[in-house]
């Protein structure tokens, strides 16, 4: 399944990772290269032509990934309350761990050395949507 996935992903984001490399001078086999960075970015990139249609359309497919890879975990018997509490707490994992850290991607770069030590929003943003989903699903609502 997450072969499948990562099949989709790469089929739809071709063209997108292609232009990234080329703009970047990478070449797939050079050790040195990282041909796959920032290619998810949700911002507008060059690749996208100032288009909104395709981040969104990015964002919507992986979203159906997602919902797809958790229904088939749940077929195979998955118990979707544990599921879901396992990954609200390996995302607030994730969200702390981002403190320290220095910001190199997106709008916090900007920042550079100022940005340690300060909480990652878009690792709490996701903490937060996975922490309110594991609320809905246990129990009918959202913890405040």
């Amino acid at each position: 399944g997450a072969f499948v996935g990562a099949a989709l992903v790469f089929a739809y984001d071709h063209d997108a990772i292609k232009a990234y490399e080329k703009a970047a001078n990478i070449f797939r086999g050079d050790p040195s290269g990282n041909s796959t960075f920032s290619i998810f970015a949700t911002f507008p990139a060059p690749y996208f032509n100032g288009s909104w249609f395709r981040p969104l359309l990015d964002q919507i497919c992986g979203i159906v990934f997602l919902v797809l890879l958790f229904l088939a975990a749940v077929e195979q018997g998955a118990d979707v309350v544990t599921m879901l509490e396992q990954a609200t707490a390996a995302a607030r994992t994730g969200m702390e761990a981002m403190t320290p850290m220095r910001s190199t991607k997106g709008r916090a770069s900007y920042l550079g050395e100022r940005s340690i030590g300060h909480q990652d929003p878009g690792a709490t943003s996701c903490y937060l949507i996975i922490q309110a989903v594991a609320d809905v699903v246990r129990d009918g609502s959202v913890s405040t």
